[in-house]
């Protein structure tokens, strides 16, 4: 709902967060320090690339000339994480995917091919994206085998993750964070309740001494009624709180790039904890205010929300919303609006680590 200025008065009251006003303020360019809401952060053009579905289980190996040696990446994008190099020579790739161009002088490719680099970095998986720029043979914007014949196209994506959906309501009207936690520590195994989890966030005041609470500290507020002030929480008490129960297997994923999210944890079948906005979509740069907070300044907006990813394909990603009972669990959303709108409010994340054998 549009916001009036009755109900303006009462935000700046009482607070609002996890999406509960509905703002109608899209599509602005402000965005957020990665992890600590300060400085504005413009999302990288290049992050386009999709990520690799790990979930097919056999593709065949196309034989294909290599030259000079490659890097391999996890997506098609030179700004995704490096899994390796791949040497010159004869190799073989999978299957292509459009992705960022690589460019030297007037040659250039934007398919990429999924392959299996030869020299795997530490800790990193072999199976890779290489560009379709080092293949020998082909010119600019082809991806071809060694018998010319056009590499097949890559699937992409996952089918949603059975990720136990769950109501955020009517205990917890400004819970999305724990509740979406519950979400994804259920889902890892762990007998795991919202209510429980609320009483256990790390909490700070909604004011203090004339200066506000900061999310980055704890839970800033009332999250139990809106009858009283309150706002949220971001990931870093999050984090802790999942911390306690996956000891050592909570990773923050806080300020990688969206693409190597979906591609290393999502395909992989870790379902992701991220903030975002109820929109899920850019907000307007003058919906965001600084508040100074006794640790430091915060950047804040009323329309924060937390969910879960489950699943992606090539333009929709798909999320379990706590705040949305008639559709919440593996609700469809357009893929870029909504990394445009994690990226503003500050690429925070967090899943967990497989269990050790």
């Amino acid at each position: 709902m549009r916001m009036t200025r009755e109900i303006a008065l009462l935000v700046l009251s009482l607070g609002a967060g996890c999406g509960a006003l509905g703002l109608d303020s899209r599509h602005g360019d402000a965005a957020i320090e990665p992890g600590r809401m300060g400085q504005t952060q413009q999302p990288s053009m290049d992050s386009v690339g999709p990520g690799i579905d790990s979930s097919v289980p056999e593709l065949t190996q196309l034989t294909v000339d290599i030259g000079p040696t490659a890097t391999g990446y996890s997506s098609t994008t030179t700004t995704s994480t490096v899994n390796g190099q791949l040497t010159a020579g004869t190799r073989y790739a999978y299957c292509k995917q459009w992705g960022a161009q690589v460019r030297v002088g007037s040659a250039y490719n934007h398919w990429w091919m999924l392959t299996d680099v030869d020299v795997v970095a530490p800790g990193r998986p072999a199976r890779s994206f290489v560009s379709a720029y080092y293949l020998t043979h082909w010119g600019n914007d082809e991806a071809k085998d060694n018998s010319g014949n056009d590499l097949p196209d890559c699937p992409y994506g996952t089918t949603p993750l059975d990720v136990p959906w769950v109501n955020q309501n009517p205990e917890l009207p400004r819970g999305c964070e724990v509740t979406s936690l519950t979400m994804l520590l259920r889902f890892a195994g762990v007998t795991a309740d919202k209510l429980t989890l609320a009483s256990q966030v790390d909490k700070v005041p909604y004011t203090v001494n004339g200066l506000h609470g900061n999310p980055n500290d704890g839970f800033v507020g009332d999250m139990y009624t809106f009858s009283n002030p309150g706002y949220g929480a971001y990931h870093a008490p999050i984090q802790r709180l999942a911390a306690q129960y996956l000891p050592a297997r909570i990773v923050d994923l806080t300020g990688q790039v969206f693409d190597d999210i979906l591609a290393q944890q999502v395909a992989n079948g870790r379902p992701v904890w991220v903030i975002t906005n109820a929109t899920f979509a850019p907000l307007a740069a003058s919906s965001f205010i600084t508040w100074h907070t006794p640790t430091g300044d915060a950047q804040i907006n009323w329309e924060e929300h937390s969910v879960v990813i489950t699943g992606y394909d090539a333009s929709t990603v798909y999320i379990n919303d706590p705040l949305d009972a008639a559709h919440g669990k593996d609700k469809r959303l357009d893929l870029a609006d909504f990394r445009s709108a994690w990226e503003q409010m500050g690429q925070q994340a967090i899943t967990y680590l497989p269990a050790t054998p």
